[in-house]
């Protein structure tokens, strides 16, 4: 329960930084400087300013100098990042908790940067990938530390199943017309950056456990997708959180799934 707290109080702060990724990325703008400040007045917020939660209750949600208003989504995302870094420790006690945190911080910046700018950040999922070949390399050399690490080759072929199977999807999002303002080279362009997002976590996950993840995200966004296709001007759908929400599924639960289907 202790290392619990530790890690909410660590995910609050990598959702500070969450929110700053969320917002620069998008802009082309550096993640490291300038300081944070204010994007309404410009000032330079103080570490009173930013606080995880507490500075946005103590100032009730207004910027502390030209008292404009700030997004509830800010303690939001940083709430977030905290119960997933959390539930990683109450996930496994092992080394393994600090790569999988990582990728769920990966992931819950590049959900938003979808949802807010309709992009996968490259440089994101590079570092995704990166970590999750040093996880699956570290728990080939020393199994004992990183034990729920998927095998190399199961690793290599969740990339594979991931790849092939996110391409539908992408087909799907073009055929029905979800963002139909968009040119089609545009829709493509995004597509394969759903296809390196998945690849990534089928690297993380396993063949097995990424087929899960990936059928659970396809029938949700069916769902939303079924909703929207009478519409003439049809929403753009972004498909990063209904992905990320599936491989946080199938990373919890997806062992008795698969036990249960019988292909665990």
């Amino acid at each position: 329960m202790l290392w619990m707290v530790y890690a909410f109080v660590i995910g609050l702060v990598f959702g500070s930084f969450a929110n700053v990724v969320i917002y620069r990325i998008p802009r082309g703008l550096s993640i490291v400087a300038p300081p944070s400040a204010c994007t309404a007045c410009g000032r330079r917020l103080t570490l009173l300013d930013l606080v995880p939660i507490a500075s946005w209750l103590a100032l009730k949600a207004r910027c502390r100098y030209c008292r404009a208003s700030v997004s509830m989504r800010y303690p939001v995302v940083e709430l977030g990042c905290g119960m997933l870094f959390s539930s990683m420790v109450f996930y496994t006690e092992s080394f393994s908790v600090i790569p999988l945190a990582f990728l769920w911080f990966l992931l819950l910046c590049v959900s938003m940067i979808d949802i807010d700018a309709g992009e996968i950040p490259m440089g994101l999922v590079s570092a995704g990938a990166v970590a999750g070949v040093a996880w699956v390399a570290g728990a080939h050399f020393v199994p004992e530390l990183f034990p729920l690490a998927p095998v190399w080759h199961t690793a290599l072929l969740g990339v594979v199943v991931a790849a092939a199977l996110s391409w539908l999807v992408v087909f799907a999002r073009v055929g029905f017309g979800f963002g139909n303002r968009q040119p089609l080279a545009v829709h493509m362009a995004n597509g394969l950056g759903y296809v390196k997002l998945a690849s990534m976590l089928g690297l993380f996950l396993g063949w097995q456990k990424t087929l899960l993840a990936l059928w659970l995200a396809g029938v949700v966004f069916a769902v939303f997708t079924w909703r929207y296709i009478r519409k003439k001007d049809k929403p753009r759908l972004p498909f990063a959180p209904f992905l990320s929400g599936g491989g946080l599924i199938a990373l919890w639960f997806g062992q008795p799934i698969l036990h249960i289907i019988g292909i665990g």
